[in-house]
């Protein structure tokens, strides 16, 4: 979970200059997130993706 939070993390600041909405940021951080996870073989359901997401984005917002 540690790892996938970590690569959410880049993601979301991957995205932030982009000149997007903020919820269109969060649909693709997941969809790279979903791919991400399945490439490295990593055990980790819809909510875990979508909650490391929202952290992320919490996080780099606040």
């Amino acid at each position: 979970m540690e790892q996938l939070k970590a690569f959410a993390t880049q993601v979301v600041l991957s995205l932030a200059d982009k000149d997007e909405t903020n919820e269109s940021k969060k649909r693709r951080a997941v969809a790279l997130l979903h791919e991400k996870a399945k490439s490295l073989g990593l055990d980790a359901s819809e909510q875990d993706i979508d909650k490391a997401v929202e952290e992320a984005y919490t996080n780099e917002h606040s």
